[in-house]
């Protein structure tokens, strides 16, 4: 058996074997002895820390010295953070499909919604909360109500109201598709047959400064949606029209001013 001094104190005993180049190296970069064999030591932009793990190369990593750790690439964006109770969107997907399912079969949420209603959004319970229900939204346009029906991981269903003037959801695909027809007939009808070369949108329409102060609320009392038709591309619209989905009728229409 023999005892091997490195030049910086270090040692290892040799066993009977001869010990390769490559474990020499190992116990001399093990033992901090190992600057004159890296190939970054000497590179004017590697990152020097006296972290033993510090990912430095070519500066490509932040090292202790930035106060990051663990090291994390630079010059990157849109970092999204994984966590262990995360899922992929499949699974969220199957399980508001499988939360829709059973609301739309449950007799109680049938005679709620009745027959004259729109489907908006649907919410997993935050991992985060207490709740553990799946929340669907619907409107419905007959009594001009937002109907919520959460449903529990047991199934079980509970269905909450609230008036139009009390809240709404934004505007549906299927919503503004409706409003521009609604729109664009009523401008037509008004003489306004430009309307093939122009660009039809429609938004959740609010009640003006003047009528929040009047009656105190937020929002319409029915399913109002604001159209407009223009150019696009930022140019400004060409005419407007104030559509009452819970009517389906326009109030007004005309050229914007």
């Amino acid at each position: 058996m023999k005892i091997i001094s490195l030049k910086n104190g270090a040692s290892f005993i040799r066993a009977g074997r001869q010990l390769t180049v490559f474990s020499v190296l190992s116990l001399i970069v093990a033992c901090g002895g190992g600057g004159e064999v890296s190939p970054l030591s000497d590179s004017a932009d590697s990152d020097h820390s006296d972290n033993p793990h510090s990912h430095a190369l070519d500066g490509r990593f932040s090292a202790s010295a930035d106060g990051i750790w663990p090291p994390q690439p630079r010059a990157v964006s849109n970092v999204v953070e994984m966590t262990a109770d995360s899922e992929s969107a499949e699974i969220q997907k199957s399980k508001m499909v499988a939360a829709r399912q059973i609301a739309m079969e449950d007799t109680q949420v049938k005679q709620a919604l009745g027959t004259n209603y729109a489907q908006f959004s649907t919410r997993l319970p935050d991992s985060k909360a207490a709740s553990t229900s799946t929340s669907i939204e619907f409107f419905k346009y007959d009594s001009n109500e937002v109907v919520t029906v959460d449903v529990t991981n047991a199934a079980t269903i509970d269905i909450s109201r609230r008036t139009a003037d009390r809240y709404q959801p934004p505007e549906s695909k299927v919503e503004a598709r409706q409003a521009i027809s609604l729109a664009a007939t009523a401008l037509q009808e008004q003489g306004y047959s430009d309307l093939s070369a122009l660009k039809g949108t429609a938004l959740l329409a609010y009640p003006t400064t003047a009528e929040v102060a009047a009656s105190g609320k937020q929002f319409y009392a029915e399913r109002m949606l604001y159209v407009t038709f223009g150019p696009g591309k930022g140019k400004a619209p060409h005419y407007r029209a104030l559509v009452n989905l819970s009517r389906n009728t326009v109030l007004n229409s005309g050229p914007i001013q």
